[in-house]
């Protein structure tokens, strides 16, 4: 499936129009609809494939793990 190309005003790097599912707090997927520049998306889709992920689960870890650590930086 191909995505719609998106041009950010604001970054001209962001022209990639991403939809992925991710869980909310009740373990429910939420669709969410976010720009990010190509090369990101590139290395995102090599990681997860890597992993064995789809695109959605691996963006949903690398949030949660960087969450995580911020989360345990705050209570230092």
């Amino acid at each position: 499936m191909r995505l719609p190309r998106v041009a950010d005003p604001e970054n001209a790097d962001a022209v990639t129009s991403l939809v992925v599912s991710v869980p909310d707090a009740h373990g429910k997927a939420k669709r969410m609809n976010i720009t990010m520049p190509e090369k990101i998306l590139r290395r995102a889709d090599a990681a997860a494939k890597r992993r064995g992920l789809s695109r959605s689960a691996y963006l949903t870890r690398a949030a949660q793990e960087v969450m995580e650590r911020e989360d345990c930086n705050s209570t230092a």
